[in-house]
């Protein structure tokens, strides 16, 4: 018998006399060598298959599938040379469509719209011309500048708001005839304004000619306002 120290199975301490393991019932009798052997007899062993590699099987369905595609063109390409080519079909002309005018293009004219806004326009100027006029017959020189300032500031904005709108050729005139009476209105609030910083500086002369120039702005305008009258109203 050969003495062992440990189980070659499961590794405990072996007696000396002991033949089995206690603890996995190997037989300890055994050589190494002859525990090997039987752990490779007692191990299953594959079965033996006719299996293929499934690349191989997959290539060989492609070039399958490759050859009878060709196959089935030469054959289709022979039957169509064999076949007479039938009369072309003449080709058919499309219907006949008479063109039609464009819509006419809307109106893109203002004309309604500027006259409006020169009877608004009216009515704002006359606000400012109140608060001119107040200061002027209470000599208050201060707001009198104030006011001028404003009036002159506003007449500006109506004249560049003026020439946005499109009008017709026949309302072109009414617009140059306007924005004249703008532009006299301006001049003449300019010049009042500077009337009352010199008569606040006690510039008697200057404030004479400015209020001077203010007058002759102002009479201009009315004449314009005049014409912008009479042209609304053979409008």
């Amino acid at each position: 018998m050969i003495s062992k120290k440990f189980c070659p199975e499961c590794g405990i301490k072996i007696e000396e006399g002991w033949r089995t393991c206690p603890s996995c019932a190997t037989d300890v009798t055994l050589s190494a060598e002859e525990q090997r052997e039987r752990y490779v007899e007692q191990q299953p062993q594959p079965k033996k298959t006719n299996w293929k590699p499934v690349g191989y099987v997959c290539l060989g369905m492609i070039l399958t599938f490759v050859f009878i595609i060709i196959v089935a063109g030469f054959f289709v390409a022979n039957e169509s040379s064999n076949q007479e080519d039938p009369d072309p079909v003449p080709p058919i002309d499309p219907p006949y469509i008479p063109p039609t005018d464009p819509d006419p293009p809307a109106s893109t004219y203002q004309d309604t719209e500027f006259v409006s806004w020169i009877y608004s326009t009216n009515l704002e100027m006359m606000e400012y011309q109140e608060d001119v006029s107040h200061a002027l017959n209470n000599n208050y020189y201060y707001l009198l500048e104030t006011y001028a300032e404003t009036a002159e500031d506003a007449v500006d904005d109506y004249m560049n708001e003026c020439i946005t709108y499109s009008v017709s050729s026949t309302y072109t005139p009414l617009q140059n005839e306007f924005y004249e009476y703008l532009s006299d209105v301006s001049w003449a609030y300019f010049h009042t304004k500077w009337a009352a910083k010199y008569m606040q500086s006690e510039s008697w002369s200057s404030a004479t000619d400015s209020f001077n120039d203010a007058t002759e702005y102002t009479n201009k305008a009315v004449t314009h306002l005049n014409t912008v009258t009479e042209m609304m109203g053979n409008l």
